[in-house]
Protein backbone atom coordinates (compact mmCIF):
# COMPACT_ATOMS: atom_id res chain seq x y z
CA UNK A 1 0.00 0.00 0.00
CA UNK A 2 1.47 3.42 -0.91
CA UNK A 3 1.84 5.77 2.03
CA UNK A 4 0.28 8.68 0.81
CA UNK A 5 -3.18 6.63 0.19
CA UNK A 6 -5.40 8.75 1.55
CA UNK A 7 -8.23 6.58 0.93
CA UNK A 8 -10.31 8.25 -1.86
CA UNK A 9 -11.08 6.73 -5.39
CA UNK A 10 -8.95 7.49 -8.38
CA UNK A 11 -10.44 5.39 -10.90
CA UNK A 12 -12.51 7.42 -13.90
CA UNK A 13 -14.89 4.46 -14.12
CA UNK A 14 -16.97 3.09 -11.93
CA UNK A 15 -15.56 -0.76 -12.11
CA UNK A 16 -17.78 -3.83 -12.46
CA UNK A 17 -16.69 -6.84 -9.58
CA UNK A 18 -17.14 -10.73 -10.74
CA UNK A 19 -17.05 -13.39 -8.24
CA UNK A 20 -16.00 -16.81 -9.69
CA UNK A 21 -19.14 -18.18 -9.70
CA UNK A 22 -20.15 -15.17 -12.37
CA UNK A 23 -18.27 -16.95 -15.20
CA UNK A 24 -17.56 -13.67 -17.27
CA UNK A 25 -15.41 -14.64 -19.71
CA UNK A 26 -13.47 -12.89 -22.51
CA UNK A 27 -12.27 -13.37 -26.01
CA UNK A 28 -9.06 -12.44 -26.67
CA UNK A 29 -6.49 -12.46 -29.81
CA UNK A 30 -3.22 -12.96 -28.38
CA UNK A 31 0.39 -11.87 -31.43
CA UNK A 32 1.61 -14.79 -31.52
CA UNK A 33 -1.61 -17.24 -31.52
CA UNK A 34 -3.93 -17.88 -34.51
CA UNK A 35 -7.34 -18.52 -32.49
CA UNK A 36 -9.04 -16.70 -29.46
CA UNK A 37 -7.86 -17.65 -26.35
CA UNK A 38 -10.93 -17.41 -23.98
CA UNK A 39 -9.75 -16.12 -20.02
CA UNK A 40 -12.00 -14.82 -17.04
CA UNK A 41 -12.79 -11.47 -16.63
CA UNK A 42 -12.38 -10.23 -12.95
CA UNK A 43 -13.57 -7.00 -13.54
CA UNK A 44 -14.32 -4.76 -15.90
CA UNK A 45 -14.77 -0.83 -16.82
CA UNK A 46 -15.68 1.43 -19.75
CA UNK A 47 -11.63 2.26 -19.20
CA UNK A 48 -9.81 -1.52 -19.01
CA UNK A 49 -10.41 -5.07 -17.15
CA UNK A 50 -8.73 -7.13 -15.54
CA UNK A 51 -8.50 -10.89 -16.44
CA UNK A 52 -7.18 -14.13 -15.06
CA UNK A 53 -4.66 -15.94 -16.35
CA UNK A 54 -4.33 -19.81 -15.17
CA UNK A 55 -0.55 -20.15 -13.43
CA UNK A 56 -0.21 -23.48 -15.84
CA UNK A 57 -1.16 -21.07 -19.04
CA UNK A 58 2.23 -20.49 -21.22
CA UNK A 59 1.43 -17.38 -22.02
CA UNK A 60 4.63 -15.48 -20.96
CA UNK A 61 2.49 -11.28 -20.11
CA UNK A 62 4.34 -8.09 -19.02
CA UNK A 63 3.94 -4.41 -18.73
CA UNK A 64 3.15 -3.09 -22.14
CA UNK A 65 2.49 -5.94 -24.13
CA UNK A 66 -0.62 -5.83 -26.27
CA UNK A 67 -3.61 -8.03 -26.29
CA UNK A 68 -6.98 -7.52 -28.51
CA UNK A 69 -10.48 -8.03 -26.76
CA UNK A 70 -13.23 -9.64 -29.05
CA UNK A 71 -16.18 -10.50 -27.34
CA UNK A 72 -17.63 -10.76 -23.74
CA UNK A 73 -20.02 -12.95 -22.55
CA UNK A 74 -21.52 -12.98 -18.98
CA UNK A 75 -25.38 -12.78 -18.38
CA UNK A 76 -25.25 -10.40 -21.26
CA UNK A 77 -22.86 -11.05 -24.62
CA UNK A 78 -20.94 -8.27 -26.47
CA UNK A 79 -19.55 -8.49 -29.80
CA UNK A 80 -17.49 -5.90 -31.23
CA UNK A 81 -17.29 -5.41 -34.40
CA UNK A 82 -13.38 -4.82 -34.59
CA UNK A 83 -10.82 -5.81 -31.80
CA UNK A 84 -10.38 -3.23 -29.11
CA UNK A 85 -6.84 -3.08 -28.06
CA UNK A 86 -6.07 -3.35 -24.86
CA UNK A 87 -2.49 -2.71 -22.79
CA UNK A 88 -1.12 -4.53 -20.30
CA UNK A 89 -0.19 -1.83 -17.18
CA UNK A 90 0.24 -4.14 -14.63
CA UNK A 91 0.69 -7.87 -13.34
CA UNK A 92 -0.01 -9.49 -9.89
CA UNK A 93 2.14 -12.32 -9.62
CA UNK A 94 2.15 -13.57 -6.12
CA UNK A 95 3.22 -18.01 -5.92
CA UNK A 96 0.30 -17.92 -3.06
CA UNK A 97 -1.88 -17.35 -5.75
CA UNK A 98 -3.69 -19.82 -7.68
CA UNK A 99 -3.73 -17.24 -10.79
CA UNK A 100 -2.23 -14.65 -11.78
CA UNK A 101 -3.90 -11.38 -12.48
CA UNK A 102 -3.70 -9.48 -15.45
CA UNK A 103 -4.54 -5.61 -15.40
CA UNK A 104 -5.32 -3.92 -19.23
CA UNK A 105 -6.27 -0.37 -20.07
CA UNK A 106 -8.48 -0.26 -22.93
CA UNK A 107 -6.77 2.01 -25.83
CA UNK A 108 -7.97 4.31 -28.44
CA UNK A 109 -11.98 2.86 -28.05
CA UNK A 110 -14.54 4.84 -30.33
CA UNK A 111 -17.84 5.88 -29.25
CA UNK A 112 -19.87 2.83 -30.44
CA UNK A 113 -17.57 0.53 -28.48
CA UNK A 114 -17.14 2.88 -25.55
CA UNK A 115 -21.26 2.92 -25.36
CA UNK A 116 -21.35 -0.78 -25.85
CA UNK A 117 -19.03 -1.40 -22.67
CA UNK A 118 -20.94 1.33 -20.58
CA UNK A 119 -24.53 -0.72 -21.61
CA UNK A 120 -22.10 -4.41 -20.56
CA UNK A 121 -21.29 -2.67 -17.47
CA UNK A 122 -24.91 -1.02 -16.64
CA UNK A 123 -26.66 -4.38 -17.43
CA UNK A 124 -23.95 -6.61 -14.90
CA UNK A 125 -24.83 -4.01 -12.62
CA UNK A 126 -28.41 -4.45 -12.83
CA UNK A 127 -28.12 -8.10 -13.07
CA UNK A 128 -26.18 -8.33 -9.43
CA UNK A 129 -28.39 -5.61 -7.70
CA UNK A 130 -31.83 -8.00 -9.09
CA UNK A 131 -30.27 -10.97 -7.91
CA UNK A 132 -28.34 -9.46 -5.21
Amino acid sequence: MEKNYNGSERRKFKRIVFSARDEVMGAFTIPGRSDLVPYKIADISVGGLRFILPRDDDLKVSIGDTFFLHQIEGKTQIEFAADIELEVKWTMDHEIFQHIMIGCEFVRVNQVVHKQLEKFAESELTQYNQNG
